[in-house]
């Protein structure tokens, strides 16, 4: 399954590598800069809304995750009871949803975001770190 997503990279590099000279491409739009600076102004525009609309999805996915985790630790006695309320209309934690969007709000109100990036980077790393070292010993 890697290997498939390698050779799509790999492929992405080449082509793109091969419509600009690699030291004239932007590295915070590439693939956008690179169709513009070749005349394909109307591909710029898809690879932009693109982009924009994954970075919307990857970020209410993880507001998603985020207020899931923080309903578990309310019925665990970690966070208020208050956060493991789930609504009756809808099925879904109400209360945790609302917490983390301002809470989420607020972080990115109040800090540059570069450095809430890689605050965001590193603990990605440390969870999955985290969990697999417990597999491993669980496991063995």
């Amino acid at each position: 399954f890697c290997v498939l997503f390698a050779h799509r990279y790999a492929a992405m590099c080449a082509a793109l590598t091969g419509m600009v000279y690699y030291a004239d491409i932007d590295v915070n739009a590439p693939f956008a800069d690179a169709f513009e600076k070749i005349g394909m102004g109307w591909a710029t525009e898809i690879v932009s809304i693109g982009a924009v609309t994954g970075i919307v999805t990857a970020l209410l996915v993880s507001l998603m995750g985020c207020a899931r985790i923080y309903t578990i630790l309310g019925r665990t006695g970690l966070l208020p009871p208050y956060m493991s309320r789930i609504s009756r209309s809808r099925g879904t934690p109400a209360n945790a949803t609302v917490v983390t969007g301002i809470s989420a709000g607020l972080l990115t109100f109040l800090f540059d975001i570069e450095i809430l990036a890689e605050l965001v980077s590193i603990g990605t790393l440390f969870v999955f770190s985290f969990v697999a070292g417990s597999i491993l010993v669980k496991h063995y």
